[in-house]
């Protein structure tokens, strides 16, 4: 009698179970590490591992890495497969434009006098919360932005081939300082009337790939006229600078009053002048070189767009 032995049936097949894991964040322009690890078969099958990482970009592996070139929220899928059967998941990545930093000014009040003052304006940038290192900044990509006040809505920093740093602030983190140009400056805020706070951001690459971004308010006294001007250091007791906006290239003639509306100096008298922000500087002296009087002055500036006047004074 010949006995047959039941060998039974194999189990079925099980889809494998998809981990996507997550949710990501990240900066744009710097890889962003994922993982599907988490991923099983039940029976131990070797499995295979497809991503869609909502940007239209796509990867294979259990680990890839994947930059973003944009800033969102976008939708991360995952397809394992043990070849025959597969399972799917989804997360998010959540990706900022820049990482973020601290701007201040170097001076607590905070006011920036549109095309006066000195030569350049600087910012004091600090990574928040130690977010990127000073030494990744690249200098040559820093900006300031400020759409929508000005004829620009970014102005470049000006001395960007090195980056000096301080913790003028004393707070234990370190800072670099981003300067701009007055006439840069101007540009920026030539729409600004008067006394205004006006909401700014400074920006810059760093050799990471990513970007940083440190916002600030700064109050800007400005005019958005074309016949602008301003005496620094007034009252002038040795010497001062008449400060004024030539808005076309043409002739300009600077000249000064007494209060009897005699003149006693012509400042500038120059067949042409580009146009911009200039600086005449102002002795105190009459046109035969004698010291005038203490007293109140008024200067007359003619150019293209027409006569523009102001008063001084002389303190001896």
């Amino acid at each position: 009698m010949t006995v047959l032995k039941n060998r039974g049936t194999a189990p079925p097949n099980r889809a494998p179970t998809a981990d996507a894991g997550g949710p990501y964040s990240g900066v744009a322009g710097v890889p962003v590490a994922f993982s599907g690890l988490g991923s099983s078969d039940p029976e131990g099958s070797q499995l295979t591992f497809s991503w869609g990482f909502g940007d239209g970009a796509e990867a294979t592996g259990p680990q890839p890495l994947h930059t973003y070139r944009g800033d969102g929220r976008f939708q991360v899928s995952l397809d394992v497969s043990d070849g025959s059967l597969g399972g799917r998941d989804t997360t998010s990545a959540n990706i900022s434009a820049a990482l973020p930093g601290v701007a201040f000014l170097g001076d607590a009040h905070r006011v920036l006098p549109v095309g006066v003052g000195p030569p350049f304006t600087c910012i004091q940038v600090e990574p928040a919360q130690h977010s990127y290192e000073n030494s990744e900044i690249i200098p040559s990509t820093i900006v300031l932005k400020s759409p929508g006040t000005g004829d620009v809505s970014e102005i470049h920093a000006i001395g960007t081939k090195d980056v000096r740093i301080w913790d003028r602030d004393r707070d234990g983190v370190a800072e670099i300082a981003a300067c701009f140009g007055r006439e840069d400056l101007h540009h920026l805020f030539s729409s600004v009337r008067g006394r205004t706070a006006v909401p700014v951001a400074v920006e810059g690459g760093l050799t990471t790939g990513a970007r940083f971004r440190a916002p600030l308010e700064i109050t800007v006294v400005g005019t958005g006229t074309s016949s602008y001007s301003i005496v620094s250091a007034n009252p002038i007791k040795s010497r001062g600078t008449l400060t004024f906006l030539n808005p076309r290239p043409g002739p300009v003639k600077v000249q000064l009053f007494d209060a009897a509306g005699r003149l006693v100096r012509t400042i500038a008298n120059w067949e042409r002048a580009e146009s911009g922000l200039i600086d005449v500087p102002l002795d105190g002296l009459s046109d035969s070189r004698a010291r005038l009087p203490s007293g109140v002055y008024f200067y007359k500036i003619c150019n293209v767009s027409g006569v523009t006047t102001g008063r001084l004074s002389i303190l001896r």
